[in-house]
């Protein structure tokens, strides 16, 4: 679970990089910002792991050990 929580805040940090040199050459230019989907789909994305996690939680492991 660590590594995926490493590796989610890596993509998050280079994406958050990537944005914002793009928003950077907009504004240089005098252009529109770029618009993103990142947010969304983050969010997305903790949502379900939370109501995977609380599934667990709530229902046991699912599993038989």
């Amino acid at each position: 679970m660590a590594l995926g929580l490493l590796a989610a805040g890596v993509l998050c940090a280079l994406r958050a990089v990537n944005h914002w040199v793009r928003c950077e050459r907009a504004m240089r230019r005098g252009e529109d910002l770029p618009v993103t989907r990142f947010p969304t789909l983050l969010s997305l994305v903790v949502a379900v792991v939370a109501v995977r996690h609380g599934v667990v939680v709530l229902f046991g492991w699912g599993g038989s050990r």
